[in-house]
């Protein structure tokens, strides 16, 4: 009987485990993510598949973009105005780089 309820839970805690790491392979993004000083910057920010693009100069919006975006095989598509724009992408632990530009998580 002991054995049985050992097996059950290494086979729960294996399969929580397993359960953990394909979730975390689901890249998405969340928050805002700032490059540039309040004389020149750029932002993103990101809520589930949405993002908000802002582009500003001595503190304030001069352009910007709204809409979904994806991650897959190291890109990022943007997907705006009827069009997508897609970039090299990689993220780290406090920040993203899309085309070669580092965006500081904040």
């Amino acid at each position: 009987m002991k054995r049985r309820i050992i097996k059950g839970i290494i086979l729960s805690v294996l399969c929580l485990v397993l359960l953990a790491s394909l979730t975390s392979c689901a890249m998405g993004l969340s928050g805002t993510y700032k490059k540039g000083t309040d004389l020149a910057y750029e932002t993103y920010r990101f809520s589930g598949n949405k993002f908000y693009y802002e582009v500003g100069a001595l503190g304030v919006k001069v352009g910007g973009h709204e809409g979904t975006y994806k991650i897959k095989d190291g890109k990022i598509t943007f997907i705006y105005d009827d069009s997508e724009h897609s970039y090299k992408f990689e993220k780290g632990k406090d920040y993203i780089i899309i085309n070669g530009a580092s965006y500081d998580k904040k």
